[in-house]
């Protein structure tokens, strides 16, 4: 499974819906950043010739990020009701809209089923809704 987000990475075990699409013991991968190199995950994914699962923030990047993904099997996403809620609760707006002039035509024209389902949804709620926001809130 890749993760986008090193906060989500790092508190993958509080996310707050079911993974397990993903397996029942998946290997969890930070997808890197400038500091940790995106090539070698790159090449670790492609080497591993498994299927791979991407939870990635559910915005325009992120689902083009999940669709270049080595040997993309599918979204991990909260049900379809949790992310409806999510996404009329989250006004990321102006995040969503950056991201549409360079991601609009690929998005359009993508066809795996869980890319076009949130896809739409992105397009009806026209925000962004960020991985971290499925991570339990812990009081200290």
């Amino acid at each position: 499974m890749l993760v986008e987000n090193w906060e989500a990475f790092d508190k993958i075990h509080q996310v707050t819906f079911d993974l397990s699409l993903a397996g029942k013991n998946p290997l969890v991968v930070f997808r890197g950043s400038p500091i940790y190199r995106q090539d070698y995950v790159m090449a670790l994914l492609n080497g591993l010739a498994l299927p791979v699962f991407s939870f990635v923030d559910l915005d325009p990047s992120g689902l083009i990020l999940a669709m270049s993904t080595p040997h993309f099997e599918g979204l991990i996403v909260p049900p379809t009701h949790e992310l409806v809620s999510a996404l009329k609760s989250i006004k990321n707006y102006s995040r969503y809209r950056s991201q549409l002039m360079q991601s609009q035509s690929i998005l359009n024209n993508a066809t795996h089923p869980d890319i076009v389902t949130c896809w739409k949804l992105l397009q009806e709620y026209g925000t962004a809704l960020p991985q971290e926001y499925f991570l339990m809130k812990r009081t200290p």
